[in-house]
């Protein structure tokens, strides 16, 4: 394959195999023949140059199989496991590897094979399931399992700002009540948290399913989200771009003036955006805080790092996540350990950029616990006993703003931020009580069964759709 030169069989029987080029008169040939009834064949003629024409030479390989090209990706595959192989790396190294060029419909049918051949099939690995699920949990003490069809995704943000999942589900379809039977398993995993906020799309059956389990929880919407179907619906950049300012906004009194300029500009959707209810997706409407997270980009990003492991069964895909999680929270573990400041590393940007802004204004106080800080332009009040501000941030994000920070130079004192190192370490110490490894599996797959309890069976179940991945995720 690697010089381009292609083959074809003029005899083959069970007791000889000939081949010869596919290229008439061309002198290349291979003569075997089988040795005493046995498996193997002898060579008994071997002609190893060709007097082909170059211009009969090709670079699509008849002999480039699906079933060749995967024995080639099944031994690369375990190379790609943080980054598993696509049909366009596989087109890639086939052209890198033998200067041949293959179609993307006979890539994609060889990775199918590979991953097969790698993994196991679906059928096989989804009878596992079960088995997987209970010894994980005998593994890692505290996890809880359970199993339906479709992929359920619930992530957070950690006091750094980084992704935190916290539970994975699958379930038949994606309706009200695989949505009902995900937030009961996730309300099991959290337990009661009083301003629990949730954010996610608008689909009716996410909505639905918190309001019956977490009826004491916050439902939002992305923003961004309703954002792109406002643009979409009236077809106006514009409008969609003015609607997101408002859903950002602090302060009453700026939010007031972007929705008056959407009434102004477009009257239908401003009519639509008020129908969706403002408590939902503007920041300044919200009954709980939001601590400035407006989108689910967080949760996207764990579509993104999924991408290309929901090709994988769903037994490998369920260690897939498993050791990805344990990566993460590894790295996290030993870069907490670094930490030199009082907060952690994205608190102590966010300070910085407050203690750039604050040395341009001038506090003047009012009383001695209210205090006027001024910039070109503009003012705000600080109250210290109420721990208010006119621009709504501290209130909105428990975070000082820059107004907070200059009332606090004042005062010859710097303000407390929302996330302080010590907090940050609690959780993320070796040393911790919190801290438990999230062990992988150390058992074989054949003694998995094994180990399961005789109350305990492997159900066949249906075959799961992870091409559909939804994800929610909290405040």
């Amino acid at each position: 394959m690697r010089q381009n030169f292609e083959w074809k069989v003029k005899r083959s029987n069970k007791t000889t195999l000939h081949l010869v080029c596919l290229i008439d008169n061309c002198t290349w040939k291979l003569r075997t023949v089988r040795r005493d009834e046995g498996t193997y064949f002898q060579v008994k003629s071997f002609v190893n140059e060709h007097s082909c024409p170059l211009e009969e030479i090709h670079h699509r390989h008849r002999q480039a199989s699906a079933v060749i090209i995967r024995e080639v990706v099944a031994s690369r595959l375990q190379q790609h496991d943080s980054h598993l192989m696509r049909p366009k790396d596989i087109i890639a190294d086939m052209k890198t590897m033998y200067g041949i060029q293959i179609l993307y419909s006979k890539t994609y049918q060889a990775l199918h094979y590979a991953l097969s051949l790698t993994y196991g099939t679906h059928e096989e690995t989804f009878k596992l399931l079960l088995s997987f699920g209970y010894v994980l949990k005998q593994q890692n003490p505290g996890t809880i399992t359970d199993l339906q069809d479709t992929m359920f995704v619930a992530t957070a943000l950690d006091g750094n700002e980084q992704v935190y999942p916290i539970a994975f589900g699958y379930d038949d379809s994606e309706n009200n009540l695989s949505w009902e039977w995900f937030s009961d398993c996730l309300k099991g995993a959290l337990g009661h948290i009083d301003d629990l906020v949730f954010i996610s799309d608008r689909h009716t059956s996410i909505e639905a399913g918190i309001s019956k389990v977490f009826p004491y929880a916050t439902h939002t919407i992305c923003c961004w989200h309703f954002a792109e179907n406002v643009k979409k619906r009236f077809h106006r950049k514009n409008v969609a771009a003015i609607m997101d300012k408002a859903a950002r906004a602090y302060a009453e009194l700026k939010y007031n003036r972007y929705l008056g300029g959407l009434r102004n500009l477009h009257k239908n959707a401003f009519d639509y955006v008020e129908a969706a209810g403002p408590h939902k997706w503007s920041h300044v409407h919200c009954p709980q805080r939001r601590y400035m997270v407006m989108t689910t980009n967080v949760a996207e990003c764990i579509n993104s790092c999924l991408k290309f492991s929901q090709q994988l069964p769903m037994l490998t895909l369920a260690d897939f996540i498993r050791n990805m999680l344990q990566c993460w929270f590894h790295d996290r573990h030993r870069a907490v350990q670094s930490i030199r400041h009082q907060l952690t590393d994205a608190t102590h940007l966010l300070m910085l950029i407050c203690v750039q802004k604050f040395g341009y204004m001038t506090v003047n106080p009012v009383e001695w616990n209210i205090f006027s800080v001024k910039q070109p332009g503009k003012q705000w009040t600080v109250h210290l006993a109420w721990k208010t501000y006119t621009c709504n941030k501290f209130q909105s994000d428990h975070f000082p703003c820059s107004h907070a920070l200059a009332e606090a130079r004042y005062w010859g004192t710097l303000a407390d931020a929302s996330v302080k190192y010590a907090e940050y370490l609690e959780y993320y110490s070796y040393n911790s009580p919190h801290h438990v490894p999230l062990l992988g599996l150390q058992t074989e797959v054949s003694v998995w069964a094994q180990q399961l309890p005789a109350s305990l069976t492997d159900p066949l179940l249906p075959i799961l759709n992870m091409n559909r991945c939804r994800c929610a995720m909290l405040g």
